[in-house]
Formats: structure tokens, sequence, C-alpha cells
């Protein structure tokens, strides 16, 4: 069975909903988590943990090579260089369709409130049977046909930092926000974590009305 996680937490700059939507009041890279929630036998970053920092590398989709370095760092913490109110981590597979179907809400999401501080992260989970080479080619191929303007990033090197937020096994489709202050103050995870309602959530930690 897979479970739906929606739970939210305070953090500067980005206060926490209640279920009925109402607000309560409530480092370069930042220091190794304290991880409260165990999934697949390992812990999980859940909300009030900070979030783990970790640099990886952007998707080039035209020439399916990998780009400049993406710290979480550059957005949110103490010494964030383009400090964005909330920061959407969302982790997704290239064979994992409804990770897929998860990306134009996305990219959406991103289009409409990036002035108001919204940073979207699409993060690249590999399979440990997948080809390397392949998962990185593919990620780029997605990154074109879905016309995603925010960035895609890709770890060559290893999975652990996924793990921490996804779990292991992983359970996917995972969404985790993460306020300017470089905590986690929401996930979405699971079948069960629809997109309609992730638009929701965004839009209530960063205090958009939707226009009616």
């Amino acid at each position: 069975m897979v479970v739906l996680f929606v739970t939210l937490a305070t953090c500067a700059g980005v206060k926490p909903v209640t279920a009925d939507g109402t607000a309560q009041d409530a480092q370069r890279e930042p220091k190794p988590p304290v991880l409260g929630e165990k999934a697949g036998g390992k812990r999980r970053l859940v909300v009030g943990d900070k979030a783990a920092g970790f640099g990886l590398a952007v998707v080039e989709p035209a020439k399916g090579t990998l780009g400049e370095i993406v710290w979480l760092s550059d957005f949110v913490g103490p010494q964030a260089k383009h400090p964005k109110h909330l920061l959407l981590l969302n982790f997704f597979a290239v064979w994992c369709a409804a990770c897929l179907e998860e990306l134009p809400v996305l990219e959406a999401l991103y289009r409409e409130h990036g002035e108001a501080g919204l940073q979207v992260l699409s993060i690249n989970v590999r399979g440990r049977q997948e080809q390397l080479n392949q998962a990185r080619e593919q990620s780029a191929k997605i990154t074109s046909t879905y016309g995603l303007t925010y960035p895609v990033l890709f770890d060559p090197y290893t999975t652990r930092t996924q793990s921490l937020y996804v779990g292991d096994p992983a359970v996917l489709p995972c969404n985790v926000l993460v306020g300017r202050d470089g905590r986690v103050v929401g996930r979405l995870q699971g079948k069960e974590a629809r997109p309609d309602e992730l638009g929701g959530v965004v839009r209530r930690l960063l205090g958009v009305e939707v226009q009616r």
C-alpha cells in the first residue's frame, strides 16, 4: 500500500498550513540532518528536518550532456545566492509514468508562481539496473519533450542523496517542499499524491490566493 504524506511545519518565511488551508504562526550546505522516519529499513527526511544539501549537474536537453552544478543552498538557507520563498524538490524516474504526468503541472506552477518565490528542481532517481548514459539521455529527452524551463538535475555517481528524500527502496512520485530557512515544510509521496493536490499545497505555503 502506498501512503500519501502531506505534513507541514514551521520555517522562516513560510507559514505551515492546516488541513483547511489556514496559516499557523509558528548555511551554505546544511549540517547532516537528523533523519526522523524509517523507509525501507533506512531513515528518510521528514518535516522539520534540515534538507540534505547537494550539488547536482543540470541536464542539457539539446546535447543530452550535463552542464553546470546547482546547489540546494543556492536557493534556501542562510547563504542563499538566489533566495526563494519555497523550494519544490521533485524526484522522478524516467520509467515512472505517474512521475511524468506530474511534469507539466510542475512547469505550470513554476511559470505561475516563480515571481512569488517558488523554485522547482526535478531530480532523476536512477534505478540500480539503469544504464548511466541511457538514463541521462532519457532525462534530457524528457526535459525537451515537456518543455521544462526549470532545472532538471542528474547525479552520475550516486543515489545516496535521493534516497534521503524518497526512501530506499524509493517511493515515487515524491515531492518535498523546503522553506527559505532550509528545512523541510511538506512532502507529498506515492500514487495518492495527485498533481492537483500538489498545486493546492504550493499555493497555500506561498500564501497565494486562487483567482476564481
